[in-house]
């Protein structure tokens, strides 16, 4: 309970302060400059020169119905809001094209590492399966040698001679 009351009185505490900044956008109309240097929450609208809070809830400008990107100036009266936009979704595709270029170049390093390691095992599966058939070969030739001198010490045939 005391945690609703405190987020409550935070939130009411946040639009009274958004009020407050809504009177001193309005105190700096006529001058781009002074506009965008008293607050961030302010921007110039050039078309009528009033300065103005920034509808945040609407997302930019000409959604609140008040002024056009191209006319609209925030940060810098230098650039448009227009091409602040522009530039930051031409930055987050970037970002995202990077992102996902670091995604396929670690999936494919991965790939070929898990390729090699199954290659390694295969070899190694297949050196084994080799050296135990070498030794059932000796084993066998052995084998064959010791029946061969029994059949010759008890003097009984040898099957394959017949």
């Amino acid at each position: 309970m005391n945690q609703i009351l405190t987020t409550s009185l935070l939130v009411i505490i946040a639009f009274v302060n958004i009020s407050a900044l809504d009177l001193n956008c309005n105190l700096h109309s006529g001058f781009c400059d002074q506009c965008v240097k008293a607050s961030t929450r302010c921007y110039f609208c050039s078309s009528d020169r009033i300065c103005r809070p920034y509808p945040y809830r609407q997302g930019f400008p000409t959604l609140a119905g008040e002024c056009n990107l191209r006319d609209a100036h925030w940060a810098t009266c230098s650039i448009n809001l227009l091409i602040i936009v522009i530039l930051i979704g031409i930055g987050l595709v970037l970002l995202l094209l990077s992102f996902l270029s670091c995604c396929c170049w670690c999936w494919i390093r991965n790939r070929r590492r898990r390729q090699r390691q199954w290659q390694r095992l295969e070899d190694k599966q297949k050196r084994e399966k080799e050296e135990r058939e070498a030794i059932h070969q000796e084993k066998q030739v052995e084998r064959k040698a010791k029946w061969d001198g029994m059949r010759q010490k008890y003097g009984i045939a040898n099957q394959e001679e017949d």
